[in-house]
């Protein structure tokens, strides 16, 4: 009670809340229709769930898309507040009704329904899983929970052709807020070594490839060439002094090697592990190009001088690679395909003097060609007045080309038995002679750098008469045989085109692919990759 102006005045009756525990749930869409918002928590929300004293507190699933199956919900997070504001209001009718003026009890509103009104009224938000599944015409098989009957259900195969059936459920993101622990660890294979000169940590990997710890392998296009090992600890204190003295007088005498060659200087006998140690502190090495896979003295870098072209590599593949038909594991292949680069019992294997070639090593160097027919190719090439960095090095092209060709002419007749000498009077039907490859060879010009190819099949073309048994070849259409009138044999054609050594579309028709001759000739002696040796 109040005094205002000498007129009392009457307050509105004060009652005192008890203390107790409110839930609220804070929807994250604006509400303007009650039902829609209660639709939202699915067709049976258990809201109770969320008032009784767990351990750990349930979430409340909230759907965006009730009334799509595909949709999925948000979880709801518990977050204590103390902060509560509570609107209290107070209906102006209260749905009673009695005579104005009178003391008559209230009678009830005829328009307020009854419960089992309200129980028949079918509610219409949500979807039930019984829907779906009819909907799926899957209730005989999966509804009445019967195991002989699950078994009997089946999809109907094929593609389903009915509209909106292509359409796949969209994904949706975990709703899980804790992140999974993927333990991750450093690989128990690194070491610590300290710093380096840079003062940064420096890493090693115990389990990895030693060979690159001591030396360097270099692309064929990196500048500067190193002038010393990357290190000179560890195991390259080990070496023994004998070892890497007969290894200095060696690089005193030529600058490059290959693996097999400088391993047959050496005298005694060491590990391939401290033979693998000590190279890499004599001299780099290239990943690719024309000293490729070559270990070069530190200091020296054979791209600067044209005195070095003598020291350019090649590779070739002497073994058919077997992968895939048969069972044996590749790895055992591969395995069984590269030597071994320890002291061979030959000390002349680097050599090839093209009547016979040892199969422990892929790689030759110019310099140990000493084949008569070979050095009168190699003799008269000329030189290019810049070094090619990516292929023939000092050699024009065209003349590298036809060395690589030769070579590989000259190892397949060996292999099969077919090399023939030239005081051989008549020459034997069959066989490869020098002077046929030296007719053949004259047909490329040697100062070219058009990308063009050797043709192995005209070099190989005795060996395949003999085995096809002089088979008769049709003879070449007749635009073809005026194309090949027009054009020098094993030229390049007037669009860049390859030309097959021997001028005409026979050879191509005689190597077709699916002859077995060509299979040999691809299989027997070919390239190796950039990596080569090294591989």
């Amino acid at each position: 009670m109040s005094h205002k102006g000498g007129e009392q005045v009457t307050s509105a009756p004060t009652f005192e809340v008890p203390t107790r525990k409110i839930v609220a749930v804070d929807h994250p869409c604006i509400l303007l229709n009650l039902e829609n918002g209660l639709r939202s928590f699915g067709p049976k929300p258990n809201f109770q769930k969320l008032v009784d004293d767990l351990q750990e507190p349930q979430a409340l699933p909230l759907w965006f898309r009730p009334d799509n199956p595909a949709s999925k919900p948000i979880v709801s997070h518990h977050a204590a507040t103390n902060n509560i504001l509570l609107k209290i209001t107070v209906p102006k009718r209260t749905g009673r009704k009695r005579k104005r003026g009178s003391d008559e009890p209230f009678s009830s509103d005829s328009n307020v329904p009854d419960a089992s009104t309200v129980a028949s009224q079918k509610s219409t938000y949500g979807i039930t899983l019984t829907s779906i599944m009819r909907k799926l015409n899957v209730a005989e098989h999966l509804l009445p929970l019967n195991f002989p009957k699950l078994r009997k259900f089946k999809l109907e195969e094929g593609v389903a052709t009915d509209l909106g059936l292509e359409i796949i459920p969209p994904p949706h993101f975990t709703d899980k807020v804790i992140g999974f622990n993927y333990n991750y660890e450093q690989n128990p294979g690194i070491i610590d070594q300290g710093l380096d000169e840079e003062g940064e940590t420096r890493l090693v990997n115990r389990q990895g490839r030693n060979k690159f710890s001591y030396g360097h392998f270099i692309h064929h296009d990196a500048f500067p060439a190193p002038d010393k090992p990357t290190r000179m600890d560890g195991e390259a204190q080990k070496i023994p002094e004998s070892l890497m003295q007969q290894l200095r007088d060696a690089m005193e005498r030529r600058p490059v090697w290959t693996r097999r060659a400088i391993v047959n200087q050496v005298r005694g006998n060491y590990t391939e592990s401290v033979l693998k140690v000590a190279l890499q502190l004599m001299g780099y090495q290239f990943r690719g190009g024309p000293f490729r896979d070559a270990i070069v003295k530190y200091g020296v870098d054979p791209r600067h001088d044209p005195e070095y072209r003598q020291y350019q590599t090649l590779s070739f593949k002497l073994a058919k690679n077997l992968v895939g038909s048969t069972k044996v594991p590749w790895q055992t292949i591969r395995r069984g395909q590269v030597k071994s680069y320890t002291k061979n019992d030959d000390p002349t294997s680097h050599i090839w003097d093209g009547e016979s070639y040892s199969t422990d090593g892929k790689l030759w160097q110019i310099c140990d060609i000493t084949d008569p027919f070979m050095m009168d190719i190699i003799a008269k090439a000329p030189v290019r007045p810049e070094c090619d960095l990516s292929e023939s090095g000092w050699f024009q092209r065209g003349t590298w080309q036809k060395i690589k060709a030769a070579m590989k002419a000259k190892m397949i007749a060996i292999t099969k038995d077919r090399l023939g000498s030239e005081s051989d009077d008549p020459p034997k039907k069959g066989y490869i002679y020098n002077s046929f490859i030296a007719n053949r060879l004259a047909l490329y010009p040697d100062e070219s750098d058009k990308p063009f190819t050797v043709s192995l099949e005209g070099l190989l073309r005795p060996l395949q008469d003999l085995d096809s048994g002089r088979k008769r070849r049709r003879p070449p259409a007749l635009k073809d045989r005026a194309l090949v009138n027009a054009t020098p044999e094993g030229s390049v054609g007037p669009e860049g085109e390859h030309w097959f050594l021997g001028g005409n579309n026979e050879d191509a028709e005689a190597f077709s692919p699916d002859r077995s001759w060509e299979q040999m000739v691809e299989s027997d002696v070919e390239d190796e990759d950039a990596m080569g040796e090294e591989d």
